[in-house]
């Protein structure tokens, strides 16, 4: 909609030109990397269905759309005319259209999924040989593994899981997914093309494991230590411990008056991000 013409913001969707300026690094992303000729796309966990008209204005793709809420179904319907017949059930996930599809992109859906297995497998069974699932606003866990940002914020009761370029790259691969590409939108949210294939299971390397297990245990003590007062009461008896752990890993300091004062965030992001080797 065109400023000059002058229609009043109750009568269109001011959200709606802001979101294609968003999505079209996805796109680009797509059309760089895939050889996109009519395809069958599905988006699941669709907001307006823009990345879906995309595709279909530059591809000419046959597209559906699989939202979460009745408000997001009537955008994508009314704004672009995309089928979007069913919710996401997030309990007992189902792709309600037939496949197969040769792209399906998933929003933010994974960190979402009860069951990411099932979810992946699903997905799979919908896609043709060889074709593509785009993943993207995935939560990486940098985000609570070098601030002093809580966990209990970040893992809140709908982050089922966060990721690591590395474990999102070994999910995929153990269901059958070869990533293609994977980057970062900003600096906690991943995407991922991967194509289908053989499921290829890797174990985590040891180093990595022990190193990632410290890290979690430290952004645990950090979780508890930013807590009000009266939130702590369920970590009383291991509060103590908890504090010397923080301060031998200079993590916080105390002043004065036995308060905790947490040291400053680039240097501790700096030391997560660059860890050492392990010994």
């Amino acid at each position: 909609m065109s400023e000059h013409q002058g229609v009043p913001d109750g009568d269109w969707l001011p959200g709606a030109f802001k979101d294609r300026l968003v999505v079209a690094q996805h796109v680009e992303v797509l059309g760089s990397l895939l050889k996109l000729q009519r395809p069958r796309v599905l988006e699941i966990r669709s907001r307006t269905g823009a990345i879906l008209d995309a595709l279909r204005r530059q591809y000419g793709a046959e597209v559906y759309a699989l939202p979460i809420f009745e408000s997001q179904q009537e955008v994508v319907r009314g704004l672009y005319g995309i089928p979007a017949d069913a919710l996401i059930d997030f309990e007992r996930f189902e792709i309600p259209y037939d496949g197969p599809f040769d792209l399906i992109v998933s929003n933010h859906m994974l960190t979402h999924t009860v069951r990411p297995g099932d979810f992946l497998d699903r997905v799979g069974a919908a896609l043709a040989p060889g074709g593509h699932l785009y993943l993207y606003n995935e939560m990486d866990e940098i985000e609570c593994l070098s601030d002093t940002k809580s966990m209990f914020g970040v893992l809140n009761p709908f982050h089922m899981q966060i990721l690591s370029s590395a474990s999102l790259s070994r999910a995929l691969a153990a269901r059958g997914f070869e990533v293609v590409f994977l980057g970062h939108t900003d600096r906690i949210h991943l995407m991922c093309l991967a194509r289908k294939t053989r499921p290829t299971p890797a174990a985590m390397p040891e180093p990595e494991r022990k190193r990632r297990l410290r890290q979690y245990a430290a952004a645990r003590d950090v979780s508890i230590l930013g807590l009000p007062e009266h939130r702590r009461a369920p970590f009383a008896a291991e509060w103590n411990q908890i504090v010397e752990r923080a301060v031998m890993s200079g993590i916080v300091t105390l002043d004065e008056r036995g308060r905790v004062q947490f040291v400053d965030r680039k240097r501790r992001r700096d030391e997560v991000e660059t860890p050492g080797e392990d010994v």
